[in-house]
Parts: structure tokens; sequence; C-alpha cells
């Protein structure tokens, strides 16, 4: 089994804020393979607008980093009500969900994901970008993995939804994939 994950608070891990700041525009510009580039590109080059800050400012935002070892691999974003861009019927949100290139397709992205959804409980919401196939296969597979009963998949025009509850923490068991499973 690999060595667990560790998640850090990027708003106290001052001294991961520059990697989350370098590496951020990577999330975004993978991204932009699903069309998001027309929204947050702008002429010169930069993605606009930044919300990094409100990651790092808001009280109930939570931008997680994930660690292997030392080394930072990925990130979660995590808003927790009254996080605004949620459904209201919804305690948690998972915004944000990056790692690293290097690191995919290993099992690892599953491994921080549980990590992520297991350190909160309540109601969430996530959404998937529709032509991000990749990403609905991942989240498809992980989220029966910590979901009650309640899980739910809705398809709209900007993505697929899903809702469902975590599960309490006393009935967690993850069996990481064969090296040949594919995230």
């Amino acid at each position: 089994m690999p060595p667990p994950i560790e998640l850090v608070d990027a708003k106290t891990a001052f001294r991961f804020q520059p990697w989350l700041e370098n590496v951020y525009p990577f999330y975004l510009h993978d991204l932009s393979e699903f069309g998001l580039d027309a929204f947050y590109l702008d002429a010169s080059g930069r993605w606009q607008p930044d919300h990094l800050r409100y990651w790092l400012d808001q009280p109930f935002c939570f931008p997680l980093i994930a660690l292997d070892g030392e080394a930072p691999v990925g990130f979660a974003f995590v808003g927790q009500r009254p996080f605004p861009f949620m459904a209201p019927d919804r305690d948690l949100h998972l915004a944000e969900f990056f790692l690293l290139r290097a690191h995919r397709r290993t099992g690892l992205g599953r491994q921080i994901a549980l990590q992520v959804l297991r350190r909160f409980q309540g109601r969430w919401g996530l959404s998937v970008l529709p032509r991000n196939r990749g990403a609905i296969a991942f989240w498809r597979s992980v989220l029966p993995l910590v979901a009650s009963d309640s899980l739910q998949e809705d398809s709209h025009p900007e993505g697929l939804h899903f809702t469902f509850e975590t599960r309490s923490k006393d009935s967690w068991r993850f069996t990481p994939p064969p090296e040949s499973a594919v995230e």
C-alpha cells in the first residue's frame, strides 16, 4: 500500500502557498481543453479572474494541498456553507480538484479524493464539465466508495452534477486499485 498522503491547509501552510500560486494556472490550463479558455484566458494570456485569493481569504473555504512526503502533488478546494457557489441544500461543495500529471493514473488521485471527502461530513455537491470524460469516470468510480445511498447524478448543459452524503467515518473501506486500473 502506498504511504499516506498528507493534506495541509494552504491558509496556514505558508511555505506551500507559492507552489499553489504557480500550479493553479496549470489547473486552469487543463480545464481549457474543455472550453473554459474563452471564459478565463484574457488577451494577454493570463488566467482571469484569479479566484485563488478568494480561496485563501474566506473563512468558509478550505484550500487543501496534498503532500506525498514533503512534495506537493495536488490540491482540492472545498467550500462549506455559506459558500455562495453551491446549491442551498448542500453543506459542502468540492469545487476544484487537481493532481500533477506525473501522478495521474497511479491511484494517488483516488487516495487524495477519498481523504478529502473523509475530512468533512455532510451533504455534498460536485460538478464536472460535460466534456471532461476522464473526470466523470474518475468521480463515478470514487464517489460510491464514500457516499451513502443518497448518491445522485444529474446531467445539465453546464455539466454533470453529483450530490451525495458522506458516510460516517467508521464505515470507510478503501482498497487501492490494482496498478493496472485506470483512474
